[in-house]
């Protein structure tokens, strides 16, 4: 059976953040989602990978299965269809691999979950040559400076990156990225920085209509338009629930008194509580008592039941102390 050859599809946009790839130690693709972002680094990645005198790299995500699935498959388009009849799946010591036949010998990348704060251990004690990302800023900040000092004594010392949007004041940032891009414009950056933001209609395999589709499914005014969309680093700010703001058609008016009752749970060393009374914009005097029900037992948690009162009446303030059992 004779299978077709599969040729994938870049916009010049694409195209020209792959070839500045070639003269940049840092390459960071950004931006929204479906944009191409993790294809051109893999790309990228296995241009250098065919010619580069280190053995071992490094393809990393917030998890390990993860990382096979975003940087070694990659929807067909990772490294093991980069490398296909030249590549084997496997272990080395112990850690999942790639190996890889090329024209300078054989190279193993080993892929790793960076997303929990120990997850630097499985990298630790050894030696790699390039670094792969995938969605970056999931990364855990100590497996980042660990992936950084592994490479220390690489020949061919790179690193790609790619992820979607953050908020604004995300470490990923401030830390590494903009820091970097800061540097870049100063000429202070040995190696150079290849920063470019995507988004979708970047990608040439996303057509116009579908385009419209997945567009659809977001509300305009969300967050995550904004950053899947727009690509633009965005914080969620405001209210929790906004929607429920434009739902009151008429002013909430609370009765004379109305009595609550949950449960309040306190630590068992705490040898008193205070209640307190205050005065609440359009709701009058808020005042409430605290009552204690059972005893205090070592090591357990004291379950109590405030009982909180509005009324029109003066802020009362009171202490209730209560006796271990």
């Amino acid at each position: 059976m004779k299978t077709r050859k599969y040729v994938p599809v870049f916009s010049p946009k694409h195209l020209s953040y792959i070839r500045a790839c070639r003269k940049n130690m840092y390459n960071i693709a950004e931006g929204a989602v479906r944009a191409g972002k993790t294809v051109d680094n893999v790309f990228a990645f296995c241009t250098e990978l065919e010619t580069c005198p280190d053995k071992i790299h490094l393809a990393s995500a917030s998890t390990s299965p993860t990382a096979k699935l975003n940087i070694g498959d990659c929807n067909g388009m990772g490294i093991e269809a980069q490398f296909r009849g030249r590549c084997t799946w496997g272990k080395y010591r112990g850690n999942d691999c790639i190996r890889v036949r090329t024209k300078t010998g054989e190279k193993i990348v080993i892929f790793a979950g960076a997303g929990k704060a120990d997850s630097f251990k499985r990298i630790r004690g050894n030696s790699y040559g390039m670094w792969i990302a995938t969605e970056v800023n999931l990364h855990h900040e100590s497996f980042i400076q660990e992936a950084f000092n592994r490479t220390a004594a690489a020949k061919l010392r790179k690193f790609f990156w790619d992820l979607n949007p953050s908020a604004p004041n995300s470490p990923i940032y401030e830390k590494y990225i903009d820091l970097y891009r800061i540097k870049q414009e100063r000429g202070e950056l040995p190696g150079g920085c290849n920063y470019e933001l995507f988004l979708m209609r970047d990608n040439a395999t996303i057509s116009d209509e579908r385009f419209a589709e997945i567009v659809a499914q977001y509300d305009p005014q969300s967050v995550w338009y904004k950053r899947d969309i727009e690509g633009k680093r965005v914080s969620a700010e405001g209210m929790i629930y906004p929607g429920y703001s434009s739902a009151l058609e008429t002013p909430f008016t609370p009765p004379r008194w109305r009595m609550f009752l949950f449960p309040l749970t306190t630590a068992h060393k705490t040898p008193s509580l205070l209640c307190y009374g205050a005065k609440a914009r359009a709701f009058g005097i808020f005042s409430g008592s605290i009552a204690t029900q059972g005893a205090t037992r070592r090591r357990k948690r004291l379950t109590r039941t405030m009982c909180a009162t509005w009324s029109g009446s003066s802020a009362r303030a009171c202490r209730k102390t209560s006796s271990a059992a």
